[in-house]
């Protein structure tokens, strides 16, 4: 029987506390999203609505001088990357694109603010001719292995289109947000359906004063996506492999935070949420969602084998946070589905996805450190949709292919191990070289990054079971990155990444090196161009990613990226 966390089942005595929505218009600081405190009169790119009304922070500091010193730290909404938090990948934190903190505003009156990031890159390979003749010939989208984030073999050398718009309301006791996005910009490519449109609305409550000046609590519900393990500093990206150890959610439903100093340096946060796909991607089989229908009817875009059932997702996690620089956390989280939808007759066995562990940030002016250790728990997960997406895997299918067995190349035949455990260690470490080494480069300045993850997973063999396997894989890459400005508007780097899919057998395992040049209006603004070259060192098994999964496609060694990026 598959239960929610703990938390979720207390959730019930959250009625009883003693909150007045009147009673918090008004009061402390309460900005619409999460932040972590950083540079003083710094406000991050994904703060809420800053509509100040003059004379607004003398008014506070007078109404509640009796009541003593307000708290200064801003209210916590999530223990993770809040839904609106900009995530613009690994080069962004190298470049030093994000301040590392914010600082709260007062609201004192409905405001409106939007914000969003544009991330468009041309991704060209250059690879072996399909006619067999010699020579290279140029491929978009380029043949490569781990083009996509979905495959583990992605390390973010070819990161995809992204476009977003937020729009958000707020006062000081609420905010509504609305979410545009899409990864797919069909100008330049081609239409679709399932990927453009409106992606989040959700409302958030704030009780800053809850705890009189000692914190608050917050309540998002709606639809909306929250992301945890992420290896970018001060937990604000997804790193370099742009994953999430935790899982992010898909979901409609709520999530309750409690912010509580526990002393004037230390910081506890504490969430639990729930929520369940409002619909699953349909099933179509011959025209109808039985075999046998009336008439063929084309495949159905995110369609599997077999269908997907009513998908729930229940997480909790607690952090505590020692001044702006050292946060340790833990997280538990759950996907479920009765397998409600299946087609099957007779006993139909419950899908589970259980992701569990802890991770630690050290943030430093100088550095920046992650490492996360997670255990993943799994059985029969082909009826899960995608209200927990981790480890480069949305679906439950998504899962059991990158980690319980893969379609064979040559054979055609994949593994029928539809469970198993993914125990995985990830870490980040970015260091600015110029203070420490004197300075020399004037106001410019050098930076070095190391990454990787590393995976252990397991599946037994099933007997009686022809293509069941026993399934006992070692996975590792990682990577370095160096980055130098060398003028105002210009820096060059190179990074260099190294993935074995299976340490056992390093067949199919690939390295890649890739300079690249970066251009930006100013050291650390929030907009680039970057022109990066990637050369591919290829295994004699390894094959290029979707969308090129059929055996007459060879990778492409070379791949040439042009991408402009920014957020406002």
């Amino acid at each position: 029987m598959f239960r929610p966390s703990p938390l979720f089942l207390a959730l019930p005595l959250y009625a009883a506390l003693p909150i007045s929505v009147a009673s918090a218009q008004g009061t402390a600081p309460a900005p619409a999203e999460a932040s972590a405190p950083v540079e003083e009169h710094t406000i991050e790119e994904d703060q809420a609505p800053t509509h100040v009304t003059p004379g607004s922070g003398a008014e506070y500091q007078a109404k509640h001088a009796a009541a003593g010193a307000p708290r200064s730290k801003p209210l916590q909404v999530s223990v993770g990357l809040s839904p609106t938090t900009l995530d613009l990948g690994s080069e962004a934190d190298i470049l030093g694109a994000r301040d590392a903190r914010e600082t709260a505003v007062l609201l004192d009156r409905w405001s409106f603010s939007m914000k969003g990031s544009i991330r468009a890159p041309m991704r060209v390979g250059f690879g072996p001719r399909n006619d067999g003749r010699d020579g290279l010939e140029m491929h978009a989208l380029p043949r490569i292995v781990g083009g996509g984030s979905g495959d583990w073999n992605y390390v973010g050398l070819s990161p995809n289109a992204s476009a977003g718009l937020q729009i958000i309301a707020a006062s000081p006791v609420v905010s509504g947000t609305i979410i545009f996005s899409t990864s797919h910009l069909w100008d330049a490519s081609y239409p679709v359906i399932d990927d453009i449109g409106l992606d989040q609305a959700y409302l958030t409550f704030k009780f800053p004063t809850l705890f009189g000046n000692r914190g608050g609590m917050s309540l998002m519900a709606g639809i909306f996506s929250e992301r945890f393990g992420t290896s970018g500093p001060y937990q604000k990206s997804s790193g370099y492999y742009s994953t999430y150890l935790f899982g992010r959610t898909h979901q409609a439903g709520e999530s309750i935070t409690f912010d509580l100093d526990i002393t004037p340096d230390l910081e506890l946060v504490v969430e639990n949420g729930f929520g369940a796909k409002s619909e699953v991607v349909p099933f179509i089989a011959n025209g109808s969602r039985f075999p046998n229908g009336p008439y063929e009817q084309d495949f159905f875009p995110g369609q599997q084998a077999q269908p997907y059932g009513s998908t729930f997702v229940s997480h909790s996690h607690a952090a505590v946070q020692y001044k702006d620089w050292l946060r340790v956390a833990g997280h538990y989280s759950m996907s479920w589905s009765p397998d409600d939808n299946t087609m099957a007759v007779g006993h139909v066995d419950p899908a589970r996805l259980a992701v569990f562990g802890g991770d630690v940030h050290l943030d430093k002016e100088l550095y920046n450190a992650y490492l996360g250790y997670s255990r993943i728990d799994g059985e029969n997960l082909y009826p899960l949709g995608d209200a927990l997406q981790v480890l480069h895997s949305g679906s439950g299918r998504a899962l059991k292919l990158n980690y319980f067995g893969q379609k064979d190349r040559f054979t055609g035949i994949t593994p029928s191990n539809f469970g198993g455990t993914v125990d995985t260690l990830l870490w980040q470490f970015m260091l600015r070289v110029a203070p420490l080494i004197g300075d020399p480069f004037g106001s410019r300045d050098l930076n070095v990054a190391v990454y990787g993850m590393y995976n252990k997973a397991k599946s037994p063999r099933v007997p009686d079971e022809v293509t069941s396997l026993e399934i006992d894989d070692d996975k590792l890459k990682f990577g370095a990155d160096v980055d130098l400005s060398v003028l105002k508007f210009m820096s060059i780097g190179s990074r260099f990444d190294r993935v074995i899919p299976r340490l056992a057998d390093t067949s199919d395992a690939y390295s890649a090196i890739s300079p690249r040049v970066s251009f930006y209006t100013k050291w650390k603004s929030k907009e680039q161009v970057i022109v990066q070259y990637s050369h591919f060192f290829l295994g004699p098994m390894t094959v290029p990613g979707s969308p090129y999964t059929d055996d007459y496609y060879d990778p492409d060694p070379d791949m040439l990226m042009v991408m402009g990026r920014m957020s406002f």
